[in-house]
């Protein structure tokens, strides 16, 4: 029987200009215990989301984080209302600012990170990225989905008595 790989934990405060400036990469698992936000859209995650990130100078003198994160979650199928399982994989390109006003001078390619100090909080940054990729409506695949068989969208037949009928009668009456 074969164990899975060890990850390394991430540091949760990171000095992005340090990092920059060495042209580091880190990789590792980010906790998840600490991302209430994510944790409130979701049914249940894993405890840890793995991370891939790279800081560097671009082309233009840009400071930037490239990367990829990736956490399995649960969350509720909007059919069934049972727990659907899902991969949240996103892809990051992030341009660090220092502030409001070099931020809007990043190019559109480059997703700001506003770092106001010299210490950032690297755990923050996921769980943004992570929200950003939630999917807006969560379902099952249509054949596995216990609730398709529950409902039709196909026409529809009332027969049960219209309680408006008498009114109907009472004018023909007349």
């Amino acid at each position: 029987m074969s164990t899975p790989p060890v990850r390394k934990q991430l540091p949760r405060h990171v000095e992005p200009r340090k990092l920059v400036t060495q042209g580091a990469s880190l990789s590792g698992n980010a906790p998840t215990a600490e991302m209430t936000r994510l944790a409130d859209a979701v049914i249940s995650m894993d405890e840890g989301a793995q991370v891939e990130l790279q800081f560097f100078r671009d082309q233009e003198g840009h400071a930037t984080v490239e990367g990829k994160v990736g956490l399995e979650i649960a969350l509720q199928c909007q059919r069934c209302l049972q727990p659907v399982h899902k991969t949240l994989a996103g892809e990051l390109h992030l341009g660090i600012a220092w502030d409001e006003e070099r931020a809007e001078k990043l190019p559109e390619r480059l997703e700001p990170w506003i770092v106001d100090t010299d210490v950032a909080d690297l755990f923050t940054m996921v769980e943004d990225e992570l929200l950003l990729a939630l999917p807006i409506v969560a379902y099952h695949d249509e054949d596995q989905c216990p609730g398709t068989t529950s409902y039709s969208t196909g026409q529809f037949e009332d027969t049960a008595e219209n309680p408006f009928g008498i009114l109907a009668q009472l004018k023909t009456r007349q």
